[in-house]
């Protein structure tokens, strides 16, 4: 019975061993795959929503917006985005009698839906570079709030497993209320430069 227990504990052993050497074996998945926006362009006709906000043309402005349109490039299909934008006061002259602001905050969060698979991707304001912004509020006429946006952004994406990160620059005209204000050229842009 001894050499019988201590066969079977010998045997036990070994298993154990031959399975901690397969775990040390198995590959390491290494991180997450990783992709690239570059060239792919986010569009759409129509202005980007005022769901929400103020004008303040000499004070600090506010808005939160939403646009859907078409994308091109590497993900193509649809897109949906929701942004949120913070004006500063609009004191720089740009034009003989035009003022604009400088964009102090850009955030926002957008879906590509297509052939390739859903994308996400989060967008904030890069600080450094070059922004600008408008916005006047109408006192009559079927809307309230008129404006266009410049900036350009960083931005995180996911695509299944992989990732992506880059630049971009986001530049639209803005609008709030009743008015079905379709353009000759498209009245957003997505633009991912990397």
């Amino acid at each position: 019975m001894g050499t019988r227990r201590r066969n079977v504990a010998r045997i036990a052993l070994g298993a154990a061993f031959a399975a901690i050497a397969l775990a040390a074996c198995a590959p390491d998945p290494g991180p997450p795959p990783t992709t690239s926006l570059a060239g792919e362009n986010l569009t759409s006709w129509d202005m980007a929503t005022i769901v929400s906000g103020t004008c303040n043309p000499a004070g600090e402005s506010t808005f939160t917006l939403e646009v859907s349109g078409d994308a091109a490039g590497p993900y193509p299909g649809t897109f949906t985005e929701t942004m949120s934008v913070i004006l500063g006061p609009q004191t720089e002259e740009f034009l003989p009698g035009q003022f604009r602001g400088h964009v102090t905050s850009f955030e926002s969060t957008a879906t590509i839906t297509g052939a390739n698979g859903p994308v996400s991707v989060a967008s904030t304001l890069d600080a450094s570079s070059f922004t600008a912004g408008v916005c006047s509020n109408s006192a009559s006429g079927p809307w309230t709030i008129t404006g266009q946006i410049y900036v350009d952004v960083d931005y995180q994406a996911t695509a299944g497993p992989a990732t992506a990160s880059g630049t971009a620059n986001v530049q639209f005209n803005m609008i709030a209320g009743n008015c079905s204000c379709t353009g000759s050229a498209p009245e957003f842009h997505h633009t991912f430069a990397s």
